[in-house]
């Protein structure tokens, strides 16, 4: 089995328990993922404060490495989108994996669903757990919070990781032109899906080679991962669109070493906003090949050598 399907054999080999005891794919799934979390020594913990309850999962080794943030993008939860850089990093370096706002059990009583109230809960985070530096990396959505984050605190972000995330370099047009290519009028319409069929719209714009997953476990992961809050996660998408021209007139955050990872054939940003992003941060680019918008979990090897060996380099 090489690397880039070693996810996929784990899906498959789940879904075969499931067929034979009955439970529940999403449940089953997600206890796994809790295993591999406890193993790489990180803790589910929570933080409330100011109105707003962040669930997260903090730990690893104790070193003298600079610990790192990793933001996830739309979809599940946090734990289901970074387990394979969770093992990997926390080897030598404290690892922070929060469920965004409206993701997971993260919420906000003053329901402002802009990319400013999720910088502001990633700061509470950080000022909580008294951390005065951290690496961030973030994953579409998240990057686009990783990207402001590193604006209000320049001294505490030391370096940053865009993955399939255009930041800045993404327009309103260019948000018409994502709609028109999956013949919708908001993304929230194929990022948050109602059917069996967009459950599948997920995973092939997420994977060149999707896992095969049959129409009753698609029901239950619509139920388990898509059913919470789809009201609050479309407004999430509206209020980034709604402030686009203001994010895109901001100024760019100062520089610092920086590196964008980018899946070659991603359907929802393509490779030329990867590279123009790039070229504005002054950033290392690396394109990852047979990889769509999740190359961290289509080609964790390859996706992790390239993250560590940045987050490892003297910055200077």
């Amino acid at each position: 089995m090489t690397p880039g399907h070693a996810s996929r054999w784990v899906a498959s080999a789940l879904l075969g328990l499931v067929i034979t005891s009955g439970c529940n794919v999403v449940r089953m799934t997600e206890r796994h993922l809790e295993h591999r979390y406890d193993r790489a020594q990180l803790d589910a913990k929570r933080l409330t404060k100011d109105g707003v309850t962040l669930a997260y999962q903090d730990g690893g080794a104790v070193s003298q490495a600079t610990p790192v943030l990793l933001l996830h993008g739309f979809g599940a939860s946090a734990i289901w989108q970074w387990p394979d850089q969770v093992e990997a990093l926390a080897k030598t370096r404290r690892v922070i994996v929060p469920d965004l706002l409206w993701f997971g059990a993260s919420s906000s009583d003053t329901r402002d669903f802009s990319l400013d109230a999720q910088v502001h809960a990633m700061q509470l985070l950080l000022d909580e757990l008294e951390l005065p530096a951290v690496d961030v990396v973030g994953v579409s959505y998240g990057g686009l919070v990783a990207h402001e984050l590193a604006l209000v605190e320049p001294e505490r972000v030391r370096k940053m990781a865009f993955v399939d995330s255009p930041g800045r370099a993404f327009s309103l047009d260019e948000y018409r032109a994502l709609c028109d290519r999956f013949e919708v009028d908001s993304a929230a319409e194929f990022l948050i899906p109602t059917d069996e069929d967009g459950v599948q719209v997920l995973l092939d714009l997420a994977y060149q080679r999707p896992p095969k997953v049959p129409a009753w476990a698609k029901r239950q992961i619509l139920t388990g991962l898509y059913g919470d809050r789809p009201q609050e996660k479309a407004a999430l998408v509206d209020a980034l669109v709604d402030n686009i021209d203001d994010l895109t007139s901001r100024p760019l955050p100062a520089p610092r070493p920086t590196l964008v990872l980018w899946g070659q054939n991603d359907p929802v940003f393509p490779l030329a906003a990867g590279q123009r992003l790039a070229k504005m941060l002054d950033a290392e680019l690396v394109v990852l090949p047979d990889a769509r918008h999740a190359p961290n979990m289509e080609h964790p090897k390859a996706f992790n050598q390239a993250l560590i060996g940045f987050l490892d380099r003297d910055p200077s």
